[in-house]
């Protein structure tokens, strides 16, 4: 609520001086009104921008969700002064005269529902931040598992959906806000209750307020007990949960500034629910404790504001000069609670490609002792390439380190309850010249003596060497758990299994696994490490794993086969020039790009040629008259084009003798997919006369279909066509009929945008156009004269 404890309610017109006996409202102006709600809207516009700030550069999954919910309480307030603020002005400003402005009571409708909105939904709100903060400190595997950003939305979502709802009841009900008796707010229905639906609305409001400061109340103290248990058991852990000790702080801050501005509020609607007091003999009351209560958006964006790092560290400066005197240190802030929010509850999610030591917290018992907290570095015995290896084999997912068999212990048990519950995993067993590797599908096991369960997994081998080489075979298989060892039974193979025996660190390959994997070293020795890792951002379906495998094998098939070792028909030229034409863009220039094979490998055989887009305008974009030129390989490098004035062989930069090797071997038409459909007749008219210089020139054509949705969609399952329904969209049926191209030269691909690695399907779409584009260059090159 905003008004400064003046706010209005919708009753009929004309019941409205009959109940205007509170005269508390006299001294005050509309000034008073207007500056409570600047102030307000002033405060929470601060605390909007600190907490807007911070959640768009701390947006990882166990930072957000704090965050978020902070934003909101503090938005919900802004909106609440804006609104209720906006029209207690309105009213003051209007002499209070309802009669008058709000014959039909809409406005006080409007008023008396916001009223409610504004006081039950910040109330809601802390009670679910003081839940999640409840929830990430007692249980914090689960807390960064399970309750994901999307999860947080959803319940912000309800709890703003049910504050309305229950704003709206009388509405619904075909009541009416009433104007309360100092014909400056609105709200239920307070005095003269007769009805039990009146005294419903009271009671519903009040319990509900009630409820969610009791909730938060309890939830807060929960935490922080389990944080002051921390802290006594172990003075070395402190540094790890003061972070926690900030969040706490801050929503005891919240807490308190609820429960004494709400309070007095709710107790007195629920009071006049009961007929406890009548509301004329309690006007006085009630109008202070309304002000009260419009306190608490005014006062909340404030502990937000105050309690934060740099604000305590000043304050705590100024309070040694002032005093002269030591001040108990503030090492609880150490850590911003915004900046270093849940580190401790996710600290299983930091990617071991960082290669940091992190906290691990563990419980250890020591007779005649006390539990004590120890803290040991655990970092994965992965290289950056062969993670970059494991990642690419499962479709660009994240490693998070669970289980270290030379930390934990080589213990099956230890290593399931670490691994319980954390969704699919991937377990590397290290030899001394060879990793391999168990994906499991799914959850974790539980331990048990005869445990039997179907799981999806497929095993891979990485050789640690310069190669890298790695083969991996998808297998259905059961699991079997005992006390010592991990048990994978094939049942496409009778009495073969895969056992993995972490008190005896080995692990048992049948034979014909190892044919498949080429695994080079003896097996059934001593592994020197294993570790298990959580698998995200795979889904959890057994056909996209088998997919997704074989998508990766394939991705390699035509990058080594294909595009490195590929060579132009008959050795002609050493490098195959495919000349890209789409609509009008960005470019001005003649560009001609060699691809390198890595970072500082040798070229590819094949460049890319890039040039000014074509607008169906003349005298904008691409001149036609220089397509020829370009298709002759006149047009040299850095060229700048001149939409008025094509090149000419006269021109001092212009290739006069051009060979094979200059020359435009394959064209590609480019378009973008989404917008084929849409192109106008001008300009397909352009691109039909730029098609007939291509083919008077022999060069070979493709059209290339960019920002294709949903790349699973588009081939088949063996990559090598494309899908029915693919080739049966209009798209592609416009290409093909309206530029004579045939469909097995046209070719799609999905873009990469803002994704920071490579995915194996968009890779095998964009590696089979290149292989088409070089068998289109090859048949130009062998249809040449023999001369």
């Amino acid at each position: 609520m905003s008004t400064n404890s003046s706010i209005q309610s919708v009753s009929p017109a004309s019941e409205l001086l009959s109940n205007t006996t509170c005269q508390l409202e006299e001294d005050l102006s509309i000034s008073f009104s207007i500056i409570f709600m600047t102030v307000g809207i002033l405060s929470n516009s601060l605390a909007i921008a600190i907490l807007m700030k911070a959640y768009q550069r701390f947006r990882q999954k166990y930072k957000s969700s704090f965050l978020l919910l902070a934003s909101a309480l503090v938005i919900t307030d802004f909106f609440g002064h804006l609104i209720n603020g906006t029209i207690a002005v309105f009213v003051y400003a209007s002499d209070k005269d309802w009669i008058y402005f709000d014959k039909s009571n809409i406005l006080c409708s409007i008023f008396g529902i916001c009223m409610v909105f504004s006081g039950l939904c910040p109330l809601f709100l802390g009670s679910l931040m003081a839940i999640e903060r409840c929830i990430g400190v007692t249980k914090p595997i689960f807390h960064s598992t399970k309750i994901t950003t999307k999860h947080v939305k959803m319940m912000l979502s309800g709890v703003c959906f049910f504050a309305i709802f229950v704003a709206l009841l009388p509405i619904l009900g075909h009541r009416d806000y009433k104007i309360q008796a100092s014909r400056t707010w609105c709200f239920y229905k307070t005095d003269q209750i007769k009805d039990w639906e009146d005294r419903f609305y009271l009671l519903l409001f009040a319990f509900l307020g009630l409820l969610a400061l009791g909730v938060s109340f309890v939830c807060n103290a929960i935490t922080g007990i389990s944080l002051l248990k921390v802290k006594f058991r172990s003075q070395q852990h402190r540094q790890g949960r003061s972070h926690h000790f900030e969040m706490v702080i801050q929503l005891l801050g919240i807490m308190c500034v609820s429960c004494v501005c709400w309070s007095p509020f709710l107790v007195t609607m629920a009071s006049i629910g009961m007929n406890i007091q009548d509301f004329k003999d309690s006007c006085e009351r009630t109008l202070f404790t309304l002000r009260m209560a419009t306190w608490n958006q005014i006062l909340d964006p404030w502990v937000y504001i105050l309690l934060r790092k740099a604000v305590l560290r000043n304050l705590y400066v100024c309070t040694r000069r002032c005093c002269g005197v030591h001040v108990i240190s503030l090492h609880v802030w150490e850590l911003s609670s915004i900046k270093n929010s849940l580190k401790v509850a996710a600290i299983s999610d930091l990617p071991v490609t960082e290669k940091k030591q992190f906290s691990l917290h563990q419980k250890v018992k020591s007779s005649g002792e006390n539990d004590i907290y120890r803290t040991m570095a655990v970092t994965t015995r992965l290289t950056w390439n062969e993670e970059r290896s494991f990642q690419k084999l499962l479709g660009n997912v994240s490693l998070r380190l669970l289980y270290k068999s030379s930390v934990h212990g080589n213990d099956i048990a230890e290593m399931q309850n670490r691994c319980r519950c954390q969704g699919s995993t991937l377990t590397v067993i290290y030899h001394s010249d060879n990793i391999f590797g168990i994906f499991m599908l799914g959850h974790g096991s539980e331990m048990s003596k005869s445990f039997i369960e179907p799981n999806a997994s497929f095993f891979f081998s990485l050789q640690k060497d310069e190669t890298m080489e790695m083969k991996s075979v998808f297998l259905n298989s059961t699991v079997t758990s005992n006390f010592k060892s991990l048990i994978f039974n094939f049942s496409s193979y009778d009495n073969k299994y895969l056992s993995l025996n972490f008190s005896n660190r080995c692990i048992n390959i049948p034979r014909f696994l190892k044919e498949k994997l080429r695994a080079k070293s003896d097996s059934d020795s001593p592994y020197l490490e294993c570790e298990v890792f959580r698998v995200e951002g795979i889904k959890n379906e057994t056909g996209y794993i088998n997919r997704i495998t074989r998508a990766t094998q394939h991705r390699n098939s035509l990058l080594f086969l294909d595009v490195r070792a590929s060579s132009p028909y008959a050795d002609l030229v050493s490098e195959i020039h495919i000349l890209l034409l789409g609509p009008v863009g960005i470019t001005e220039q003649y560009r001609i790009y060699s691809i390198k094979d890595g970072k500082n490998g040798q070229s590819l055989p094949f460049r890319l040629c890039d040039s000014m887009g074509l607008d169906e305008n003349e005298g904008v974009g691409l001149c036609v008259d220089d397509i020829p030129h370009i298709l002759k390989g006149c047009v040299p490098d850095r060229y700048k084009f001149s939409p008025h004035k094509p090149i000419t062989p006269k021109h001092p930069t212009s290739i006069t003798s051009p060979s094979l090797k200059d020359r435009i071997h394959c064209v590609a038409f480019v378009f973008d997919i989404n917008s084929m459909d849409n192109l106008s007749y001008k300009m397909m008219a352009k691109f039909k006369q730029i098609q007939k210089e291509v083919i008077n020139c022999g060069v070979a054509q493709v059209a290339l279909l960019t920002k294709v949705k949903n790349c699973n969609e588009v081939l088949q399952d063996n990559f090598l066509k494309m899908n029915k329904a693919m080739i049966s969209q209009s798209q592609i049926q416009n290409v093909n009929r309206r530029l004579g191209i045939p469909l097995s030269r046209i070719l799609v691909v999905e873009n990469y945008a803002s994704e920071r690695e490579m995915g194996p399907l968009k890779d095998i779409l964009i590696l089979s156009a290149l292989k088409q584009m070089f068998r289109a260059a090859d048949d130009f090159l062998e249809d040449l004269p023999l001369e």
